[in-house]
């Protein structure tokens, strides 16, 4: 079994692969004068990773030695190194709106998403009021298979991006994120207890429901929900009643077969 230091050093080669900052484990290996088998091993958990190896990390990727060791701080000793560099498309961008992204173009904007031309071409609006100022925002339209019942195709999500520096460790079981991957978008919930193994299982929160396994170098960005607008209010409440008499059905299930043990 690995331990704990060697699961965040396997999650930092992850996310310098997701981050795009190495091509392949292979490559990554032989930046480090290791041999691809040998970490080969230890991302299949055969091995644990070696104190040399560690420092080479730090050296070469400016591992944060403190997270390596205790699982605080961010994964990188500077993590403002790892942001998206401004360009000179930055000026399309006004950081004051929220972009809309709908379904139809979710391909597209996996492809375009840093693309400061292709975002100014997208639909933008803004909120009222300050508490949400300042924060890196953008709006998705819910999908027919993404979060329901907690979302019904047509709403519309406002969504805080994670800082990509920070990995995922500020996410939480109890929330929903928008997972933008190299082919999709999905809004789903997050099983923290597959993080250390390389993949993110997305699920609804349903214990019931099956879980939809991603590998994290396959994804591009995480957005957490912060707030929901519902396009069709009625089709909310359809919901909503169809959620109460299934409710009421269960009720009565129970109340019959109660009463033919008596």
């Amino acid at each position: 079994m690995n331990t704990m230091v060697t699961d965040r050093f396997i999650f930092c080669h992850d996310e310098l692969k997701r981050l795009r900052k190495v091509r392949s484990s292979r490559q990554f290996a032989l930046s480090l004068d290791y041999l691809p088998q040998s970490l080969s091993e230890i991302l299949k958990g055969r091995r644990d990773v070696t104190l040399e190896l560690l420092r080479k990390g730090v050296e070469k990727y400016e591992m944060n030695p403190v997270f390596l060791l205790t699982g605080k701080g961010s994964h990188f000793s500077h993590p403002e190194e790892w942001l998206p560099a401004k360009s000179s498309a930055d000026a399309l961008v006004d950081a004051g709106v929220i972009y809309f992204v709908p379904q139809i173009i979710g391909k597209k904007y996996a492809a375009e998403r840093r693309n400061n031309h292709f975002l100014a071409s997208l639909e933008c609006f803004k909120l009222p009021g300050a508490h949400l100022k300042g924060h890196n925002l953008r709006a998705f339209e819910v999908q027919m298979d993404s979060g329901y019942p907690a979302f019904l195709p047509g709403d519309v999500l406002i969504a805080e991006k994670l800082d990509p520096a920070s990995g995922v460790k500020s996410i939480s079981n109890d929330k929903f994120y928008v997972v933008v991957t190299k082919n999709n978008i999905l809004i789903h919930k997050i099983d923290l207890n597959s993080l250390s193994k390389g993949v993110v299982n997305l699920c609804l929160g349903n214990k019931e429901e099956k879980s939809t396994p991603i590998k994290l170098s396959e994804i591009l960005e995480f957005w957490e929900v912060r707030l929901k607008v519902t396009r069709n209010i009625q089709n909310e409440n359809m919901t909503l009643n169809a959620l109460l008499s299934e409710i009421k059905d269960i009720r009565q299930l129970l109340f019959n077969s109660s009463n033919a043990l008596v």
